[in-house]
This record gives structure tokens, sequence and C-alpha cells, in this order.
């Protein structure tokens, strides 16, 4: 059987090609953009992403085609504790919430 495009691009690398990145210092974004997109019919992945970031499927190497984007906003500290204990209630995993296209911010 052939091997799969992922397969072949990760042989021989080790963590230490990659670069180090402090984690607590990240900062992601208060809105993100997320497709829902699949790949070619033979290949058959289908995968969420976020809009703007590669879209190469990590299966076979083809371009992905999104099907449909959503907006979603991260949660405030006081939503994300909040999720945390309806969780546990609900057995559910949350932390983004849906919304509409953000406005432009005009400080940018």
């Amino acid at each position: 059987m052939e091997q799969r495009f992922s397969e072949k691009a990760n042989q021989g690398i080790e963590i230490s090609d990659y670069p180090e990145v402090d984690g607590d210092a990240v900062q992601f974004p208060e809105y993100v953009p997320v497709a829902y997109a699949v790949s070619v019919k033979e290949c058959g992945c289908a995968e969420f992403i976020v809009e703007g970031s590669t879209q190469i499927c990590a299966y076979c190497g083809t371009l992905m085609y999104r099907v449909a984007t959503r907006w979603y906003r991260l949660l405030s500290l006081e939503e994300e504790q909040a999720a945390e204990e309806w969780q546990k209630n609900e057995h559910r995993k949350m932390g983004w919430v849906e919304v509409d296209v953000p406005e432009e911010d005009d400080n940018s």
C-alpha cells in the first residue's frame, strides 16, 4: 500500500528540529473563523481547519475544499469557569462559542 502524504513528510524529523516556543506566552485571537473542509473523494478526509491556515490535506497532499465557515469567540475567564462547571454536570466539552462575524476594528 502506498504511504500517505503525512507519513512521508514526518520521516526523520526530531523534536529538536522544531523551534522552542513558550506555550504560556502564546496569544490566541479573540475571534477565529473555522471551516469544515473536505479532501478529494479518493482520500475521504474531512476536518475542521482555521480559515487562513494550511488547506493542504494531511493525508493525501491535495488542496481541501472549504464547505462552510463559522466564526467562534474565545470564552472569557468567567465564561470558561462557568463552562467547566457545566461540562462537569453535562459531560461535554466546550471552550469556543459560535458568534456572528466580528466587526472590523478601526484601530487595526
